[in-house]
C-alpha cells in the first residue's frame, strides 16, 4: 500500500495523509479519523526509505559484524541497538562471516539504504574501496584501526 492508496480511500490529498501521519496541526478531527480508518483498513505502513529520500533525516543505523553468532559481536550489537532505540533509531545489521568481499558488499548495501551512521565491528581487513555513496566526512569516527 502507498500513501496514494490511503489518500484515495480517505478521499483526501496525499499531503493531508502525510500531515495526519506526522501529527501536524491544522487537520480537522473528522479528517484525521477518516485517514486513520483508511490506514487501518489498508494495513498501511510508511516506507521509511522513501521518507529518507524525500528529505527526512534517516532514523536507521547500519552495523556490520564479522560473526553475529559470536557472543562478542552480539553483545556489541545489543548495546548499540538499546541506545539507538532510546534515541529513536532502528539498527540494521549484516554479517560478513569473516569474508573481506562480503564486507565490501555489505558497506555498499547498508550505505545504499541512506543510513544515519555505520558501525564496522569486524576482524577482517577493511578493503580499499570507495563505495559510490560514501564520503569520509559523512560520519564521525568513534575509533579507527
Amino acid at each position: 500500500m502507498t500513501l496514494d492508496d490511503v489518500a484515495k480511500r480517505a478521499r483526501v490529498s496525499t499531503a493531508t495523509v502525510s500531515r495526519v501521519l506526522n501529527d501536524a496541526p491544522g487537520v480537522r478531527p473528522a479528517t484525521v479519523a477518516r485517514v486513520l480508518r483508511a490506514v487501518a483498513a489498508l494495513n498501511y505502513t510508511p516506507n521509511l526509505n522513501a521518507r529518507a529520500l524525500a528529505g527526512g533525516s534517516p532514523r536507521t543505523l547500519g552495523m556490520i559484524v564479522s560473526n553475529i553468532a559470536n557472543p562478542f559481536f552480539l553483545d556489541i550489537f545489543r548495546c548499540l541497538e538499546a541506545v539507538a532505540r532510546q534515541r529513536g533509531y532502528d539498527v540494521i545489521v549484516t554479517n560478513t562471516d569473516y569474508a573481506q568481499d562480503r564486507l565490501g558488499s555489505g558497506i555498499n548495501t547498508i550505505l545504499g539504504r541512506r543510513v544515519a551512521g555505520l558501525a564496522l565491528v569486524v576482524l577482517e581487513t577493511v578493503p580499499a574501496i570507495r563505495p559510490r555513496s560514501f564520503r569520509p566526512q559523512s560520519f564521525p569516527r568513534a575509533a579507527s584501526p
